[in-house]
């Protein structure tokens, strides 16, 4: 089995993105965030590759690629993390072999609770970036392969647009 998406909303729904295909959506749109993510982080040194395909990106848009993703990279988190402070026995019963301490455990519990994001923003960022891939101007790499990384997104934006009009104010991504 792939990986899956699920918007998370700030009123206990968890919608799951599905693609227009009706494909679950969740491995492009994981390894797309994943590599682009570290492109643009200032602490990172990105491959070559990475940062000529985001100059690409910016010299054929009117928007900033690192800005654009800067909230998406911000609110969705892989794994099950859904987890309180005192469970942590809990945790490594369900994860065997994990050498994770009971202090890196609560800290990941933490962030997780702090990626909550305003889904109006989140709606207009993701528009931007299907509407950028969908003028097929970007070169396809690896980590972006044009239609599983356009159906994830728009599966996502669907799931967001979903979430919204159930009166979602505030989301996550969960990938698993």
């Amino acid at each position: 089995m792939g990986w899956m998406a699920f918007v998370e909303t700030d009123f206990g729904e968890v919608i799951r993105v599905i693609r227009p295909d009706g494909l679950a959506g969740g491995k492009a749109l994981l390894s797309f965030l994943t590599i682009a993510g570290s492109g643009c982080s200032k602490s990172n040194l990105a491959e070559e590759a990475i940062v000529a395909w985001i100059n690409d990106f910016n010299e054929s848009s009117e928007f900033n690629f690192c800005d654009t993703l800067e909230k998406l990279n911000n609110v969705y988190f892989s794994g099950n993390w859904d987890y309180q402070d005192d469970e942590y026995d809990f945790f490594l019963y369900r994860s065997p072999g994990s050498e994770m301490s009971e202090a890196d455990f609560k800290r990941a519990i933490e962030e997780v609770r702090k990626m909550w994001t305003d889904i109006q923003e989140l709606i207009r960022d993701v528009k931007v970036l299907v509407d950028e891939f969908r003028k097929s101007h970007l070169k396809e790499t690896d980590w972006y392969v044009e239609q599983d990384t356009i159906g994830d997104f728009e599966g996502l934006l669907n799931a967001l647009i979903l979430a919204k009009e159930r009166n979602a104010r505030e989301v996550r991504i969960r990938i698993e």
